[in-house]
């Protein structure tokens, strides 16, 4: 049982980090415009740093590459944060469920003769 637990319990992490990733990616690449004046400027200053290595329509490539590894990258920690939340709240939910567990008394058997 610990092990089926174990491993439905890493598929559903799994599954709620990638749903999650790909939900908080579609919400923030809707700020990513050619019209937001900010973004602009982040892509031409990468443009203008990778261009000196190579080709100007490389480098413009590259900055778009950069900029979208960032967005992801900035996904998942979110998506990780979310996770996080909510394994946290179902720990605290599971405080309260253990006062309601009966205490169980240990029984005297063979291996309790021996004296230390």
């Amino acid at each position: 049982m610990r092990n089926t637990g174990g491993s439905v319990g890493i598929a559903t992490v799994t599954t709620l980090l990638a749903r999650g990733a790909q939900t908080h990616q579609a919400a923030m690449v809707s700020h990513l415009t050619p019209y937001d004046p900010a973004y602009q400027e982040r892509l031409h200053q990468l443009a203008q740093g990778l261009a000196t290595r190579g080709s100007s329509v490389v480098a413009e490539q590259q900055a778009y590459a950069g900029l979208y590894g960032t967005l992801v990258r900035q996904a998942m920690l979110l998506s990780y944060i979310d996770v996080f939340r909510l394994l946290a709240f179902l720990c605290l939910l599971c405080i309260p469920a253990t006062l309601l567990f009966r205490r169980i008394k240990a029984r005297a058997g063979p291996w309790r003769c021996i004296k230390n």
